[in-house]
């Protein structure tokens, strides 16, 4: 069955459409706008077409995140070093006393 030609969804240029703002919060815009992208329904104007991509917002929250990420492991690492450490320093100990033990009674 034909859909009749008023009824069908438009998608010519020639529709109406409305210039809308949003202000959405740093952590969620991604998220909407990729939501909102995926709709097909919406159409984006960059507000700000002399910035370069490396000079936008994101990509500096971007960069921090992996900063906070590779910072986070440093930090388990070192959490993880000092344990090995630990342990390693009081099996050196251990060792320590029992040479000393035997070499008193093998003497």
């Amino acid at each position: 069955m034909a859909v009749p030609e008023e009824q069908m969804p438009g998608i010519y240029r020639s529709e109406e459409m409305c210039l809308a703002q949003l202000f959405l919060q740093s952590d969620a815009a991604y998220q909407c706008v990729a939501e909102l992208g995926e709709l097909g329904l919406v159409q984006f104007r960059d507000l700000n077409p002399d910035v370069s991509s490396f000079q936008r917002k994101y990509v500096n929250e971007a960069t921090f995140e992996k900063l906070e990420n590779e910072l986070r492991e440093v930090n388990r690492n070192e959490e993880t070093l000092k344990k090995n450490f630990s342990e390693l320093t009081e099996l050196k100990h251990i060792l320590r006393k029992t040479q000393t033990f035997f070499e008193e009674v093998f003497s």
